[in-house]
């Protein structure tokens, strides 16, 4: 019973780090999204997708860290903080601008004067990593796709979109 208490705890504290291709946080964009990770891990990616960075699942006051490699312990890239609702539509955004590898995570109810002390608190090798598992994007006859993405299939999902191999990414489809 008590595991199963964890099990539901750890859902409820888990968001999605979503990273797009240049442009925007649009989520007509395409993009890739680490699902249902924990506070603290690290998303982490390769260019194209080092564009910007959104969450989706993330409350008022969740503090959004990018960084300018893929395991998250080189210090920030940038930040900011979930507006409250009644602030607005706005959501956080962060630009990464042109990197080779990135990555993102999210923490919970920081202050402002606290977040530059997350940022790089988690030693090497002690922060927990995940890659993305679902790619979103329109393929070659517009239809709006989301696959799911295995364990080390990132690298190879990502040169199949980036040469347009529509029907190699259908592989990924129903996984």
């Amino acid at each position: 019973m008590f595991l199963l208490a964890l099990f539901f705890l750890r859902l409820s504290l888990a968001a999605d780090i979503i990273l797009y291709q240049p442009g925007s946080c649009n989520t007509t964009n395409p993009s890739i999204r680490c699902a249902n990770i924990a506070p603290g891990t690290c998303c982490q990616a390769p260019s194209p997708w080092c564009g910007v960075m959104g969450c989706d699942g993330c409350t008022p006051g969740t503090y959004l860290f990018t960084y300018s490699s893929h395991n998250c312990t080189d210090g920030n890239h940038a930040w900011c903080v979930e507006p409250d609702a009644d602030a607005g539509p706005s959501k956080c955004c962060l630009d990464l601008g042109t990197l080779d590898y990135c990555g993102g995570s999210w923490e919970k109810g920081r202050s402002s004067a606290g977040a530059a002390a997350v940022v790089g608190s988690i030693p090497a090798g002690q922060r927990q990593c995940a890659e993305p598992s679902v790619m979103s994007f329109v393929d070659g006859q517009g239809v709006w796709r989301d696959i799911h993405l295995p364990a080390g299939s990132l690298g190879r999902a990502t040169r199949l979109y980036m040469n347009g191999e529509w029907e190699g990414l259908r592989v990924f489809e129903g996984v």
